[in-house]
């Protein structure tokens, strides 16, 4: 019954935060769907004139309805989201980086990217990615959150060099479900269970990252989030509406329509 209440409570709750956010709507017909090149350049076209209000650092929060363990988690943190990342602006990096950078890009962790050159936390462009996401889950929601206002110059420089080094490093992993799961709770309402995590099979804690693990610790390397905040304890809503309102600000839902 206390389940129930719980469930019921958070479930309005949502509701009225998507009540309340902004609405996009961008067109998308049917028939361009069914190729990923096509799609990608639709979305390039589309996506141009919002993502030039966006700063660098801003977020993309997706609600999947598709996937039947994206559900699991997000009903399992009682949450809107299911998965975040970090916008990147074009030519974002440095140019000599030799990383393509004339699109927008997101800095992600593993799990839930389409295509790689790492196994952990990495960028790639944020249209081919929702190509393909679009595809395979397509009954998914969309938002984006701006940050309040743009990263300074000390701020920009650090991002790059943080993403850059994670990168290279090849040093953190992505969790499986039970990782997350345990880690998630143990650090949050069931403490006294932390002794145990040497029994649990788990991979070096300090290596394992998710979606808004990797996100809080960015933000934390150029002072947007407190460095007290223990990371394994955020989730996506972290970062969604009305949450983190002093480094973000509204949310907007990007409705894709046939």
């Amino acid at each position: 019954m206390e389940l129930y209440l719980i469930t019921l409570k958070s479930n309005f709750k949502h509701r009225v935060a998507w009540r309340n956010c902004k609405k996009l709507k961008i067109s998308i017909p049917m028939e361009k769907r069914r190729d990923l090149k096509v799609l990608e350049k639709l979305l390039e076209k589309k996506l141009k004139k919002v993502l030039e209000k966006i700063h660098s650092g801003s977020i993309l929060l997706i609600q999947n309805n598709s996937d039947p363990v994206s559900i699991f988690m997000r009903l399992g943190i009682t949450g809107r989201f299911s998965h975040s990342a970090i916008i990147l602006k074009p030519h974002f990096f440095n140019e000599s980086l030799h990383i393509e950078n004339d699109t927008p890009l997101l800095w992600q962790a593993a799990g839930e990217k389409i295509c790689s050159r790492n196994s952990g936390p990495d960028v790639h462009s944020l249209c081919e990615f929702l190509s393909v996401y679009m595809t395979l889950y397509p009954n998914c929601r969309y938002a984006i959150r701006n940050l309040s206002q743009p990263l300074n110059t000390n701020q920009s420089l650090s991002l790059e060099e943080f993403i850059l080094s994670t990168i290279k490093q090849k040093k953190l992993v992505f969790v499986s479900n039970f990782e997350m799961f345990w880690c998630f709770y143990t650090e949050t309402l069931f403490r006294f269970l932390l002794p145990l995590d040497p029994y649990m099979k788990i991979s070096k804690k300090s290596d394992l990252t998710f979606c808004s693990k990797l996100i809080t610790e960015t933000y934390q390397h150029i002072d947007l989030v407190d460095k007290n905040v223990n990371s394994f304890t955020t989730t996506p809503n972290y970062f969604s509406f009305p949450n983190s309102n002093n480094i973000l600000i509204d949310e907007t839902e990007i409705i894709f329509t046939p």
